[in-house]
């Protein structure tokens, strides 16, 4: 099976060589070697996933990667930083579509880069509910598909959207056609679905990717939204 291209943006040679480990036994990586070549990796589809190191943290990322984040909108980016730093940019890093994990977590980088890659891949399959949509719905599509298995509620794309939960609620069933809570489990299963192909993936493990730490609510919503359990739904 060819593996997955990475590209790995980061100038600290030692840093570069210490993720470089934790990568290259899965994925085929890519070194470029400045923002212009990144940018160009993205715009050719050349790689499946880009993880970014800044030369100062915080700052290479949402300074001058601004322009290149802005122009990328299939590709995942995974941002490696200080745990404060972190903390501090996730909102933001978000809405860009872009994924911070902090020092601590790098052990598992290889798994975060294969899961990002794996919901990209999937979130490109999604259809929008209507072509007649506003300029805010778009907008908060954009983000639930990029975060749906981080969202808990309405709330958070209310506050990413900048207005009041009733508003963003009334204006996307209206839209859309459908409930945001019954859009968002459906997108959650959906994934779920997909990912049973997976078999190296444990029920329980595909469960907590689709964002449920309890699985037998997981069990549950997926047999009334397929019809069938998760375990037969597998086997067909």
């Amino acid at each position: 099976m060819e593996k997955y291209k990475v590209g790995v943006f980061c100038l600290q040679h030692d840093l570069r060589s210490f993720v470089s480990r934790r990568l290259s036994h899965q994925f085929s990586l890519v070194f470029p070697e400045s923002i212009e070549e990144a940018h160009q990796l993205l715009e050719a589809l050349e790689i499946q996933c880009l993880v970014v190191h800044p030369a100062k943290e915080g700052r290479c990322l949402f300074g001058t990667f601004d322009k290149l984040l802005s122009k990328n909108t299939i590709i995942p980016i995974i941002y490696i930083g200080k745990q404060q730093d972190c903390l501090r940019t996730e909102f933001c890093a978000r809405s860009k579509g872009i994924t911070c994990i902090n020092w601590e977590e790098v052990p598992a980088l290889s798994e975060s880069v294969q899961q990002a890659i794996e919901q990209s891949q999937f979130i490109q399959q999604i259809s929008c509910p209507s072509n007649n949509l506003s300029p805010r719905i778009k907008r908060a599509l954009k983000y639930i598909h990029k975060n749906f298995t981080k969202i808990k509620s309405a709330e958070a794309v209310s506050s990413y959207l900048g207005i009041a939960r009733s508003t963003f609620l009334n204006e996307f069933r209206y839209y859309c056609q459908v409930s945001f809570r019954d859009y968002l489990m459906n997108l959650k299963m959906q994934y779920a679905a997909y990912l049973s192909s997976f078999p190296n993936l444990k029920t329980k493990e595909i469960a907590q990717l689709c964002g449920y730490k309890n699985e037998f609510k997981f069990y549950r919503i997926f047999k009334i939204k397929m019809g069938v359990t998760f375990s037969e739904y597998r086997k067909q």
